[in-house]
């Protein structure tokens, strides 16, 4: 597959980060960077919850659907997904219309590891980009 380019803007601090793993040496930033993604990916890909601790099916889908904007929770927020979930306006409410014990689902999530939670937040991202996206235009013919 052909590679694409993109022009990614980095807070001071992160580029800082870059450099100290060898962006200026013999691999440029970009190198660093895709490097970077494929260790975060691959650490989604074996910490989701599901495979990894059984996490329920059911916990799992109604989280992915509650988080209306998972790309807005603080990373260091993630560490304590279940205390964010609690204060959330309508969690308990929410929780229970779905049929889930919130005390339940917060239990389940606090034993979660940072990186199953990452995982869990990730997948969120995915599956409310896909929900917001407009449906595609019937093709013409």
């Amino acid at each position: 597959m052909a590679k694409k380019q993109l022009t990614v803007h980095l807070e001071p601090d992160t580029y800082v980060e870059i450099q100290e793993r060898g962006a200026g040496g013999d691999r440029g930033p970009s190198e660093v960077v895709r490097r970077r993604l494929e260790m975060l990916d691959s650490l989604i890909v074996h910490c989701d919850p599901r495979s990894t601790r059984g996490f329920s099916d059911t916990f799992y889908d109604f989280l992915l659907s509650y988080l209306k904007a998972p790309w807005n929770i603080p990373p260091d927020r993630i560490v304590g997904l279940e205390g964010y979930l609690a204060q959330r306006p309508g969690f308990n409410e929410a929780t229970r219309r779905a049929g889930i014990d919130p005390v339940e689902l917060r239990r389940a999530v606090r034993e979660l590891t940072f990186a199953e939670k990452l995982a869990l937040i990730d997948a969120a991202e995915v599956y409310q980009t896909h929900v917001a996206e407009p449906p595609a235009a019937p093709a013409e013919g």
